[in-house]
């Protein structure tokens, strides 16, 4: 299974040597902008910082995918949305489910899906 960790900037803070800053990393959320971890993605298993496209090719390859986001940061989201973009252009067909809706959202959805059959977008 693969798995991304998006790690809050602050987790790593005490790093004795954190990694240089991602070059225009392009993140728009305005908290902890200077951060070197801010527009990162860091591999657990290696330990060492890898890039969108080499995410993809090992997202595209695992069965199952689970991405998190902290729910107030749109970079995180833009992110995620690259990401399954991705493995739909990779061939994969993935099925999303998203943990942050409630019941009050679901007629909402249910009346996008029903209008827009095969459209995720909105």
């Amino acid at each position: 299974m693969a798995a991304l960790v998006m790690l809050p900037a602050a987790a790593l803070a005490d790093s004795p040597n954190p990694p240089p800053a991602a070059p225009d990393s392009g993140w728009t959320a305005g908290h902890q902008t200077s951060h070197p971890l801010v527009g990162r993605l860091w591999d657990t298993a290696s330990g060492t910082f890898i890039s969108e496209a080499d995410l993809i090719g090992r997202l595209t390859g695992a069965r199952f995918v689970m991405l998190g986001e902290k729910h107030d940061n749109p970079d995180h989201h833009t992110l995620r949305a690259r990401l399954v973009a991705g493995m739909v252009a990779a061939g994969r067909k993935p099925a999303v489910a998203f943990e942050m809706l409630d019941d009050s959202q679901a007629p909402a959805l249910a009346a996008h899906l029903r209008d827009h059959p095969g459209d995720a977008a909105g």
